[in-house]
């Protein structure tokens, strides 16, 4: 990890000052003490990439900042030497200024400063090929392909402390304004059932059917959306999850790929991106952009959309390094970066 270069005699003028102060310092989020809204370290005001790697070979993580003038490649490595394992899959955060690498291939998750990347620990246990995880009542949950279960993680200890039988494999996980958890029970393009969990008593509260071949899930206020390919389901969570629409989508190929921001749906169809409010009831009939890859089968292996930048993550050969582009809410290409092998998501650290 690159490091500021301070002229000597500033150090020496105001080390004994800045040790004073940081030794006093109870922030458990790693801040700046003078100013606690500014979090210490190099990788704040930016973004994560996890490349997936080629398999069986280690993934890594890349870090681009806001303004896009700084990229660094394989941070974890740079920072603490080692490796992420097999099949870098996703991250997620505490509010204790932690991330959460997870390894599908290595069956593990690896415990960062979200902001120095120092590595803080790595929780091996009841995971069989987890995939994506969230944050809710003091413990981490965290998906997994290959069971039935999720796994639940204590955030003081940091060991996987029990699981809860969902009866189905897991993918996706939301957490809502109220505290649930949504959780996709579905993957590469089959299941169509979804896991509304309580944390709070570790149980699972209701189970919500879909249509068939359930590919993505999202929160948009008091709404979930399922995308389905053909279609694109609303259910209230205000009203014990009443389905309140099913939107046909009548297009050459599925639906994936679905998100949401302030209100506004994203899709991709093929090497398109749609959009929609999340009120309408009728599906958009011209996209937003087309996406020109030379990908046989990597065209949007990761999409995101923040801040009102779309985010395209190409999974290029995956056996070399590939590359991201960030477009504006117009569709205009707004820039290109180079990243790891198999970039397949976003993570912003805002």
């Amino acid at each position: 990890m690159n490091m500021r270069n301070f002229h000597k005699i500033f150090i020496l003028a105001l080390f004994g000052a800045l040790l004073s102060v940081s030794c006093s310092s109870d922030d458990d989020n790693g801040g700046n003490v003078e100013n606690p809204e500014t979090p210490a370290g190099a990788y704040h005001d930016g973004f994560f990439v996890v490349n997936e790697g080629q398999f069986p070979n280690p993934g890594s993580i890349s870090f681009v900042s806001n303004d896009f003038q700084t990229v660094e490649q394989h941070i974890y490595e740079a920072v603490n030497g080692g490796d992420l394992g097999s099949v870098t899959q996703s991250m997620f955060f505490d509010d204790q200024g932690r991330a959460y690498i997870i390894s599908n291939g290595s069956n593990f998750v690896t415990v960062v400063d979200r902001y120095t990347f120092e590595k803080i620990d790595r929780i091996e246990g009841d995971f069989n090929m987890p995939r994506y995880g969230a944050v809710a009542n003091g413990k981490a949950f965290v998906t997994n392909a290959g069971a039935d279960y999720i796994s639940v993680i204590d955030l003081e200890t940091l060991k996987v402390e029990s699981t809860i039988d969902i009866g189905n494999i897991s993918e996706y996980i939301y957490k809502s304004d109220d505290g649930k958890l949504y959780i996709q029970n579905a993957a590469y393009g089959t299941g169509n059932h979804i896991t509304v969990l309580d944390p709070l008593a570790g149980a699972v509260e209701a189970t919500i059917d879909t249509e068939d071949n359930l590919n993505s899930i999202t929160l948009s206020g008091h709404y979930l959306f399922a995308l389905t390919g053909d279609d694109l389901e609303k259910f209230d969570l205000l009203a014990n999850n009443h389905e309140m629409a099913s939107i046909s989508l009548n297009y050459d190929t599925d639906a994936q790929n679905l998100r949401s921001e302030d209100g506004t749906l994203y899709f991709t169809v093929g090497n398109e991106v749609y959009t929609m409010d999340d009120e309408s009831t009728t599906a958009p009939e011209t996209s937003l952009f087309s996406y020109e890859s030379d990908s046989s089968f990597g065209i949007f292996y990761g999409f995101d959309v923040h801040d009102s930048d779309i985010y395209v993550a190409d999974g290029g050969d995956f056996a070399s390094d590939s590359f991201i582009k960030v477009f504006d809410t117009e569709g205009t290409p707004i820039q290109t970066i180079d990243v790891g092998i198999g970039p397949n998501g976003f993570y912003f650290n805002d």
